[in-house]
Order: C-alpha cells, then structure tokens, then sequence
C-alpha cells in the first residue's frame, strides 16, 4: 500500500460503513478515489478546509446530507452531488446492498475533519 493510501486509510478508520477504498489518482490538487459503502452504511459528519468535493453514485443508492444550509440529496446511479469546502456534510447508504461511488476532490492538499472531534 502506498503512502498516500496509507493516509486515506488511516484518516478513514473511524468510518465503520466504509468497506474499500481505492485512490485512483492523487495529486498535490486532486484526488479521485472509489470507495464501497457497506449496506445501511454512514459516513459521520464531517468537512475539509480547502477541497471541495463531487460524488457519483456508480451502484446503489446513496444519500448526500449538508449543514448550512440543511439539505438531502438522494443519488441513484449516474447521480452526482457537489460539496462546497468548509461545508459539513455526511453520505449514508440507504440500501441493503453495498453502494459504490466514485469522490472527486478538488482544490488543494486533502484533509478530513470530523465534526465534534478534535
């Protein structure tokens, strides 16, 4: 495992729902990866300083939940969402079979801050 992948690993062990994850590419200011969302499946609360996001279901079904505003995006195969930095946001699967997607960063260095954590 590389680095990098080593990085993303370790910054997502807290995540219970999140089965793989494959970093596709990774740049100084990109990063591509595909991940697998366990059934029933949650990404906690959280947001990054700089990097903004874009998802893309692949498979499954998956919700994209923001604060400020508060809003709830369903996202179906094909689906896509973007996520503004600094924006507290979680994913969660919403059905009984894994969920695939695909997570575009973008915009600087990758961090990852959980809400209510230090």
């Amino acid at each position: 495992m590389e680095s990098s992948e080593k990085r993303t690993a370790a910054a997502h062990q807290a995540v219970d729902g999140i089965r793989a994850i494959e970093v596709v590419v990774e740049t100084a200011s990109l990063r591509i990866a595909r991940l697998t969302l366990a059934p029933n499946g949650v990404v906690p609360w959280h947001w990054q300083s700089t990097v903004s996001e874009r998802f893309v279901c692949l498979e499954g079904e998956i919700e994209v939940e923001t604060r400020a505003p508060r809003l709830r995006r369903q996202l179906l195969p094909g689906g896509e969402c973007a996520i503004a930095p600094k924006r507290a946001h979680t994913l969660r699967n919403l059905g009984a079979k894994p969920a695939r997607f695909v997570v575009i960063q973008d915009g600087g260095r990758y961090d990852l801050h959980f809400v209510g954590r230090r």
